[in-house]
Formats: C-alpha cells, sequence, structure tokens
C-alpha cells in the first residue's frame, strides 16, 4: 500500500517534470 503511494508520488512529480 505505501509503496504503491510512493509510485504515484514519483510518477506525478516525473509528469509535473515534463509538463
Amino acid at each position: 500500500m505505501i509503496s504503491y503511494m510512493i509510485n504515484v508520488s514519483v510518477i506525478s512529480k516525473k509528469l509535473l517534470m515534463n509538463c
């Protein structure tokens, strides 16, 4: 569960960086 939330946060950060 926790690892999933961390992965989501990392992916969201990558998306923001791409934008």
